[in-house]
């Protein structure tokens, strides 16, 4: 069974980051695979670049507007989920 644990930046920042990427490179493969667009070569940096020059005001905006929880399941955070008020 899960547990939803409340998000926070200064505990949780390296894996809502990693999740991230995760995510990112799914999409991406997707995009590519679906439609041949290739979404790295657009933005000009590496992946982890991104997500590390935007994941900061991604997260504050998300949580302006709701709650971020993590799904922790085994120990493990698995996924972000985002409840908006």
């Amino acid at each position: 069974m899960g547990n939803f644990i409340t998000f926070d930046m200064n505990v949780h920042r390296s894996t809502f980051v990693d999740l991230c990427e995760e995510y990112f490179n799914w999409m991406a493969s997707e995009l590519q695979k679906n439609y041949d667009i290739d979404v790295f070569s657009t933005v000009e940096m590496t992946l982890q670049d991104y997500i590390e020059n935007t994941v900061d005001e991604f997260a504050s905006s998300i949580i302006r507007d709701g709650v971020l929880y993590l799904l922790q399941v085994e120990g493990r955070l698995l996924e972000w989920v985002l409840f908006e008020n």
